[in-house]
């Protein structure tokens, strides 16, 4: 893919979406509200940068850092620095190349950010995201990152909604970074007050489920320390990349020595031009 192009527009992210749907949340009844702490709406060609159809998952990663009170990179630093520890070729710089949460769990370890990611198959699964969803907004108030291999989009509440027939239904508070304006102007609070604000809805957590074009889902749960769990397709690489065994690895913190890691990925990397994964993966063990 080419580079990225600037964008004319001057849009920015929405403040204060996170505060206004927690009081409306209970102003329609809903209780049990867990919400993140206060997150500014990144979405597509916010602060001038062209993402539209492939930048979901750095606004939403965006979103997080705001969250964490840190100053938010551009889409081309965030490349940048996946680049500039090795997780991610060259070519990713400036690019118009998808990433994926566990790129969002690097990037946050290197600002010193922890973070659990978590692989779930929702056909089996789903009863226990929807556990780990409320013990993660009863312990952390930062947002979540949710991506069925698509579509990333942010979680930045949970609640729950008595139904006619006395059955509590979970809600999400979502947010939907696949939003663009063809007015060229920025959303505000008034746009959601008078209902013309896109983006960001209380939804059922069922019905989050069934928006979702995969039954697997990556999940990245910011300031939760854990390992990261991988289908057996996209173990090596990463594992290379943070040491770690098996189908779990932890990510190096901003403090580790990097060099080793390079080095690691490097001899793997130039192993898969001559023979397959798997034998790659041996030999490097064996030198690394």
């Amino acid at each position: 893919m080419g580079n990225q192009p600037k964008s004319s527009l001057k849009i920015e992210p929405v403040r204060g979406l996170v505060d206004w749907f927690g009081q409306g949340a209970r102003i329609h009844g809903l209780t049990n509200v867990r919400l993140a702490r206060a997150t500014d709406f990144y979405h597509y060609e916010c602060n001038g940068e062209h993402d539209k159809d492939w930048g979901c998952a750095y606004r939403v990663l965006q979103s997080i850092i705001n969250a964490c009170h840190r100053k938010v990179p551009s889409i081309v630093e965030i490349q940048s620095r996946l680049f500039e520890v090795g997780f991610c070729d060259q070519e990713l710089v400036r690019s118009s190349y998808w990433i994926e949460p566990s790129h969002a769990k690097v990037y946050l370890a290197t600002c010193g950010i922890s973070s659990r990611y978590v692989e779930c198959d929702l056909r089996t699964s789903a009863t226990e995201l929807e556990s780990d969803l409320w013990q993660h907004f009863a312990t952390s108030h930062l947002p979540v990152m949710i991506d069925d291999y698509f579509m990333t989009y942010l979680v930045a509440g949970i609640a729950h909604r008595r139904n006619d027939d006395k059955k509590q239904t979970t809600m999400l508070l979502r947010m939907d970074p696949h939003v663009t304006l063809a007015t060229g102007k920025s959303q505000t609070l008034d746009d959601f007050a008078n209902g013309r604000g896109q983006g960001v809805a209380w939804l059922q957590f069922e019905d989050v489920l069934t928006l979702q074009r995969s039954h697997k889902w990556m999940v990245l749960y910011p300031g939760q320390q854990g390992d990261c769990i991988l289908w057996p397709h996209e173990r090596t690489r990463t594992r290379w990349f943070t040491g770690g065994q098996g189908d779990r690895f932890t990510v190096p913190n901003s403090t580790t020595d990097w060099e080793p890691i390079r080095l690691r990925m490097a001899v793997y990397e130039w192993l898969l031009l001559f023979m397959p994964p798997v034998v790659a993966d041996m030999i490097t063990v064996f030198l690394c």
